[in-house]
């Protein structure tokens, strides 16, 4: 993974991934990125 990312919030994208979820909900990631084939959606900025 690159760029800046807390240790929690890496825990959560790779475990996310290792379940080959395509998507994660978090209100802490910026909505849209996509971060190791995970994309990350925010409802509270759709």
């Amino acid at each position: 993974m690159s760029g800046n990312i807390a240790f929690w919030d890496s825990l959560i994208i790779t475990a996310a991934r290792r379940a080959v979820c395509k998507t994660i909900l978090t209100e802490e990631l910026n909505a849209g990125q996509m971060i190791e084939n995970v994309k990350i959606f925010n409802l509270f900025k759709a």
